[in-house]
């Protein structure tokens, strides 16, 4: 068991575990994060959405981030890439226009680009800033591709068809249930990892993955969970997300699980 002393980074995924379904941080859960960082404790969010949504969430507190699955970091107020995490334009060309029936929604520096018929609310958790079409994007610095359909049998024949064509090149995940009452297939880079970013992080403090603390609570927590120092599930996480984590939180995200952990584990 980690002493609360060995602890020197805090790392927390955001949906489902440091926010509630409102995705707004409560006050409670600020105070918390705001009393760690006064100890000195390095804490940042370690997440999928964009750089620009992410600091939106924060508001006027500035804190490190891992954004985009690691392929941004920010530090000292500064934004940096990771320029491996990227799909190369054509590449992404070719994989957008693998199926004319799927919609998808797509996000390319730190904005989002819609092909077909995609709400709102099925991209809104990733990022803030909508650009229009596809077509308007320059597919520069484009670190993921999210096909969407009711029906999973759908994205599971075009999951097939992309691996047939492009499989060395690209990560494709199909999630195994429903989100917004949809079905995400979404395709990355083979080399972009929530991991990569956080070491990247955590090296310009000086620190190492075994000093860290990290909060999540879904199966993309999983890669991180089995490298850092002293994983933490959410109450509301799934036993195959649990079973890897050396504790598991007392409450849920909407109940505040996260902070008030931390509360007690550090004594705050």
């Amino acid at each position: 068991m980690f002493a609360p002393g060995e602890i020197k980074a805090v790392g927390a995924d955001l949906d489902g575990t440091l926010l509630p379904e409102s995705k707004i941080i409560t006050p409670f859960t600020m105070n918390v994060i705001e009393k760690l960082m006064n100890r000195g404790i390095k804490f940042f969010p370690v997440t999928g959405k964009s750089l620009s949504l992410t600091r939106k969430i924060f508001g006027k507190i500035d804190v490190p981030m891992v954004a985009l699955e690691g392929a941004y970091i920010r530090v000292n107020r500064q934004n940096i890439w990771d320029y491996s995490c990227f799909i190369e334009p054509e590449l992404a060309r070719k994989i957008i226009e693998t199926s004319d029936k799927a919609d998808a929604f797509l996000i390319s520096n730190d904005r989002v680009y819609t092909k077909g018929d995609v709400p709102y609310n099925r991209f809104g958790h990733w990022a803030c800033d909508y650009e229009g079409g596809w077509e308007k994007s320059s597919l520069k610095n484009l670190t993921v591709i999210v096909f969407l359909s009711m029906e999973r049998r759908f994205l599971e024949d075009l999951r097939s068809s992309i691996c047939m064509q492009f499989g060395d090149l690209i990560a494709p995940y199909l999630v195994p249930v429903m989100y917004h009452n949809c079905y995400y297939l979404t395709i990355r880079s083979l080399n972009i990892s929530k991991f990569k970013g956080t070491v990247r992080l955590l090296d310009r403090f000086n620190l190492s993955a075994d000093e860290m603390l990290f909060l999540g609570d879904w199966r993309n927590d999983i890669p991180m969970f089995k490298r850092i120092g002293f994983p933490v599930a959410m109450r509301n996480a799934g036993p195959d997300v649990a079973q890897y984590a050396k504790a598991v939180t007392m409450n849920t995200n909407e109940e505040d699980g996260a902070a008030r952990f931390l509360s007690g584990f550090f004594n705050l």
